[in-house]
C-alpha cells in the first residue's frame, strides 16, 4: 500500500498491528517511515522518537528521524540523528549524513564523507543511490547522476 501511496490504507493497518505489538521496532519502523511520507511528520517524529527511547540502536529510527527533522527544518537536530545512525549502520547512514551537513550549509563536512564514502569497498556499489542522495545534497548534479548510472548498469 505504501509503495503505492496508499498512505491513509497503510496507516490504518500499521495502527492494528502496532495495537497488536506495541513495541515492535519493524513495525514501529514502517509506521514512522509512512507517517512521514504521508505529511504527518509531527506523528512520525513521536513515533520514531519513541523507538529510540526504547532501543538506541535503532538505526533505520535514527535515519528516518534525521529526515524529519530535515522537512521541518531542523538541520541541527537532523544532522545529530543522522549521526547516531552513521555510528550504529555505517556508510548507508553516512551518507545520509554527508547530505544532511550539505543541506545545512557544511559543505567541508559532506565533501569529506563523500571522498571516504567513495573509497573502494565491497559495499559501495550497493550504496550508488545513497551516494547520490549526498551529492544531490551538495548540488553536484553530475556526480549524484554518475553514482545513480553506475547503480543501473550493473
Amino acid at each position: 500500500l505504501y509503495s503505492q501511496g496508499r498512505f491513509d490504507e497503510a496507516l490504518a493497518q500499521l495502527y492494528t498491528a502496532r495495537a497488536l505489538d506495541p513495541l515492535s521496532p519493524p513495525i514501529n519502523n514502517v509506521l514512522g517511515r509512512v507517517q512521514v511520507a504521508a505529511g504527518q511528520h509531527d506523528s512520525a517524529l513521536q513515533t520514531l522518537t519513541a523507538i529510540v527511547e526504547l532501543d538506541p540502536r535503532q538505526d533505520l529510527a535514527w535515519q528516518q528521524l534525521g529526515h524529519v527533522h530535515l522537512l521541518r527544518g531542523d538541520q541541527r537536530l537532523a544532522v545529530a540523528a543522522f549521526v547516531r545512525a552513521a555510528a550504529l549502520s555505517g556508510a548507508r547512514d553516512s551518507a545520509h549524513l554527508g547530505y544532511a551537513h550539505a543541506v545545512a550549509g557544511n559543505q567541508n563536512e559532506a565533501r569529506k564523507i563523500l571522498r571516504l564514502l567513495e573509497e573502494p569497498s565491497p559495499a559501495r556499489n550497493e550504496l550508488a543511490v545513497h551516494f547520490a542522495i549526498a551529492n544531490a545534497g551538495l548540488g553536484d548534479r553530475d556526480r549524484a547522476f554518475f553514482w545513480l548510472e553506475s547503480r543501473t548498469c550493473e
